[in-house]
């Protein structure tokens, strides 16, 4: 079903644009910062950039089956609302993939010879990127039940989607942040699948920084769950199911 939800998602312009070129531009936003240089890293931070970017389009996702008319005979189904939901709300993460190879191409022209990759920092991106996909799809689920009574979910995207970017490192290093801020940017998962990346080789703090990842995608999840069903229970004593 999620794949399904997510060829119905990428028919839609608006999704594949998202998906497409907010990687792009995040990507040549940091080659013009770094005077037509694009390090080891870029191609790295513009995909997360774009799968964070589709992820917050989760908030409104939900409301989308409102304006398809179809959220109130999927909530009536006898099946659990995590699973009915939570396919659809991972394809609004998940299609944030279709940005991958964009990032990569869009970056290759400004590398230079200093800066190749060798194969473990590869493994350790790759490994960063796998944990960034988990992050991004329970918190999509979280995000997803947090708006699921408002109409105008939509309007809270860009406030979801540009904090994250600044606090989780692919901006600026969270090593960097004051420690307040530090403390909040590891309150995200995604901040920990960063890290992950940001190791040339592999190094001892690798498996703790993967585990918080894991541990907190599986609170979000946790919390997404019980949230979505009082949320629709609260949207059906409401009647604010339908469009009317």
């Amino acid at each position: 079903m999620t794949l399904f939800h997510m060829r119905s998602l990428l028919s839609t312009a608006f999704f594949l644009q998202t998906a497409l070129a907010t990687p792009l531009s995040f990507a040549l936003l940091r080659i013009v910062a770094d005077h037509g240089h694009a390090g080891p890293t870029v191609w790295f931070d513009a995909a997360v950039a774009g799968l964070w970017a589709t992820t917050t389009l989760a908030t409104g996702i939900i409301g989308f089956q409102r304006f398809q008319g179809v959220l109130q005979y999927l909530a009536a189904g006898v099946q659990p609302a995590w699973a009915v939901f939570l396919p659809v709300v991972a394809a609004a993460a998940l299609i944030g993939v279709v940005g991958l190879p964009v990032a990569v191409l869009a970056t290759l022209p400004f590398r230079g010879g200093a800066d190749a990759t060798g194969p473990s920092a590869l493994a350790t991106q790759a490994a960063g990127y796998l944990l960034a996909l988990v992050a991004c799809c329970a918190s999509a689920a979280l995000l997803s039940c947090a708006v699921v009574l408002s109409r105008h979910a939509i309007a809270f995207e860009p406030l979801i989607m540009i904090p994250v970017w600044l606090l989780c490192g692919i901006v600026a290093p969270s090593a960097a942040l004051p420690a307040p801020l530090r403390l909040i940017a590891h309150l995200h998962p995604l901040t920990f699948a960063v890290d992950v990346a940001r190791h040339r080789a592999f190094d001892p703090a690798m498996p703790v920084q993967a585990a918080g990842c894991l541990a907190l995608s599986a609170a979000y999840a946790a919390a997404a769950a019980f949230g979505l069903r009082e949320a629709l229970r609260r949207a059906r004593q409401e009647g604010t199911l339908d469009l009317a």
